[in-house]
């Protein structure tokens, strides 16, 4: 690594260059498919070039694809057409399509259902079926033929990509798809038209990868610094912003520190299927827990780029990580909000699974997410290369203050107040389908755990049950946020 931190200046064309390949040259970059498969051979290749050791790990994924997406509505027997996407993984319509009453469902709740003939109808959901598999199955067990929902966040005329958790995909047993906000207020106002879906959908098993590569370190004995982004993305746009920013940083974040040898092991891990709740950082970790567990800090990188926007770090960690956070921050002039904040919504979550403490680098220009969120508006043109490089010199940054230190300079650990949200979150999103410590897919009913008490609300679990016994000390409780980044899918 540079001796000096004047050495760690990111200039835009550095950044520039990364993205413009990863944009226009893979693109679309879906799991299981050669374009991902394409994504990860880059990052290993640039990293080899930079003199890190690298090593691919390749896990278990579920590949999709469609070839027709179509929905007609109908009022007073005249046919109109409504864009649609399918939701990622669904099941195909017969070839002859669905032809039924729409419905609306309000958010698919219990209540939403009570009462209303539902079978053979096209159910309308406003909301991507919540933060657990009970609305999913719920409404596939209900009697509808097919879902439409519609992404409440995102106000816009187009359409957006939509997803599961993977271990929920099994849950979708009936095609689902999904319309844009603004249509949707026009289909609600029809007040329960006739609708024809149209589904050609295909899916299969297949390999994604996790690229680790590794700074040579001057004791391996300390616990490592890791870094990690996602080189996977949805099926709209040219995944510029998600997550090609990140691999754009990371590529030029391990350039700068060059072929230095650190004191403290520093490992690059960009991680494949992280749009299906971080499976490649869920397999990373429980394929080896020892390894994920001695972890000191993980920093994220992911979405980082838009032209306008506000810069954000979430910190899951003590409040002495927060200060230490700032501290760094400002020497390189990079005005964040650095909030104390758990979230199961990137590549951090599972390393916080085992009480790794962690920072998310994050800009948002639409409340808490983007406005071109997982949609064909997620192109090279909404990239600001300043502001990328600015993060990606802030990352370096706090890479080579911690790759530099024998003694963690802040307490580790997780907070108890913020474990319990960890715990809050996995007993939702994950052991309500199986053990998330699984290797390989994650499918239902696999040592599911069935505890309703580890699945509320942490203040509502206190006064269900004594607490759990405590992990040790290791930290103060920092104030607590739990707005919600990002959504599974």
């Amino acid at each position: 690594m540079p001796n000096r931190q004047r050495d760690l200046r990111i200039s835009p064309d550095t950044v520039q260059k990364r993205l413009q390949h990863i944009a226009k040259q893979i693109g679309t970059r879906p799991a299981g498919t050669e374009a991902e498969h394409q994504a990860a051979q880059y990052m290993a290749s640039q990293m080899e070039k930079y003199g890190l050791n690298v090593q691919i790990e390749t896990f278990p994924c579920r590949v999709w694809s469609f070839e027709q997406a179509q929905l007609q509505v109908s009022i007073n027997g005249k046919w109109r057409e409504s864009a649609c996407h399918p939701i990622a993984y669904t099941p195909p319509t017969p070839e002859e399509g669905i032809e039924a009453p729409m419905v609306y469902l309000g958010t698919g709740s219990e209540m939403d259902l009570s009462g209303k003939d539902l079978k053979g109808k096209i159910g309308f959901i406003f909301g991507l079926g919540g933060d657990e598999p009970g609305t999913l199955k719920r409404l596939c067990s209900s009697g509808l033929a097919a879902l439409i929902f519609v992404d409440e966040r995102l106000p816009m005329p187009w359409v957006v990509h939509a997803g599961t958790a993977a271990g929920w995909i099994d849950l979708l047993t009936i095609p689902a798809a999904t319309v844009a906000y603004t249509e949707a207020w026009e289909i609600a106002r029809m007040r329960e038209p006739m609708a024809r879906l149209f589904l050609r959908t295909s899916s299969g098993e297949a390999n994604s990868q996790n690229v680790v590569a590794s700074f040579g370190a001057q004791d391996d004995t300390l616990p490592p610094l890791v870094v990690t982004c996602h080189h996977d993305s949805v099926s709209l746009g040219e995944g510029a912003e998600d997550n090609g920013s990140g691999m754009a940083v990371m590529l030029a974040v391990a350039e700068a520190l060059g072929q230095g040898t650190p004191p403290r092991p520093v490992k690059m891990v960009s991680c494949g299927w992280e749009e299906a709740l971080s499976e490649g950082a869920r397999h990373y970790v429980a394929s080896n827990i020892d390894r994920a567990a001695r972890t000191a800090l993980v920093i994220n990188i992911d979405s980082v780029g838009s032209w306008i926007g506000r810069d954000i770090v979430n910190v899951v960690g003590s409040e002495s990580l927060r200060d230490w956070t700032n501290k760094r921050l400002r020497e390189t002039g990079y005005a964040a909000d650095v909030n104390i904040e758990v979230s199961p919504y990137s590549d951090m979550f599972p390393f916080n699974l085992v009480r790794v403490p962690s920072l998310w680098f994050y800009r948002s220009n639409l409340g808490a997410t983007r406005y071109y969120h997982h949609s064909a508006e997620d192109t090279l043109d909404k990239i600001s290369f300043d502001a990328l490089a600015h993060t990606a010199s802030a990352v370096a940054n706090m890479v080579w203050h911690m790759g530099g230190a024998t003694q963690l300079p802040f307490e580790g650990g997780i907070p108890q107040e913020q474990w319990e949200r960890v715990e809050y979150y996995r007993g939702r999103l994950l052991d309500s389908i199986c053990d998330w410590r699984t290797r390989g897919l994650m499918r239902p009913g696999r040592h599911g755990n069935g505890d309703r008490r580890r699945h509320a609300e942490p203040e509502q679990r206190e006064a269900q049950a004594a607490p759990e016994p405590s992990p040790p000390e290791t930290a103060e409780h920092g104030d607590q946020q739990h707005e919600q980044h990002e959504h599974p899918g």
